[in-house]
């Protein structure tokens, strides 16, 4: 497992070029001569590829809360997982794991799993919760590339259930494989 140190920023201005102010600003590098910028702010994000310092094409995602660096490929250059708030209102609120492979230029989500939802639809009183976990295991006895496994848990007010996803990823795509 490769370990990232990661850098926070807090800034009244966004890091690289003009627009309006981000609650943070994160310097995230990925590989050789690769990294992205991740700015945040309470109510959308914003994801910047540079390589060789030259900025690539941003793009907006919704508002960040986690973000974590995986090599899944294992090919020297890290993914990006981001936790994102992807619907909030009186009685919900819904996050996504996305992930993103970095290309020279531009960003490109390759997977996108409910991470958590929490609801209280009427009559109050029948929460509804989901919660995932992931868990990144590398490579090693025989497999090629690393697996990315999310462990859900559905609760409800009389049920319990628990579910497994797992995915790798092989020449850019994004290919399912058995839990561990």
């Amino acid at each position: 497992m490769r370990f990232v140190s990661l850098t926070l920023v807090l800034l009244s201005a966004p890091l690289c070029g003009a627009g309006p102010a981000w609650d943070t600003s994160l310097r995230l590098d990925l590989g050789p001569n690769t990294y992205i910028v991740v700015n945040t702010g309470p109510n959308r994000s914003e994801l910047i590829p540079y390589r060789l310092q030259v900025r690539g094409t941003p793009i907006s995602v919704d508002p960040i809360t986690s973000t974590l660096l995986i090599d899944l490929d294992e090919d020297g250059v890290s993914e990006v997982l981001t936790e994102e708030t992807t619907a909030r209102g009186t009685g919900l609120l819904e996050r996504a794991f996305r992930l993103y492979r970095v290309s020279p230029k531009r960003i490109h989500r390759i997977l996108d799993e409910q991470s958590f939802l929490s609801s209280v639809p009427l009559p109050v009183g029948s929460e509804e919760q989901v919660r995932v976990f992931v868990r990144h295991q590398p490579s090693g006895s025989g497999v090629r590339s690393g697996v990315l496994a999310l462990h859900r848990e559905h609760l409800a007010k009389e049920t319990h259930s628990s579910t497994c996803k797992a995915f790798r990823l092989e020449h850019g795509q994004v290919l399912t494989a058995p839990c561990p």
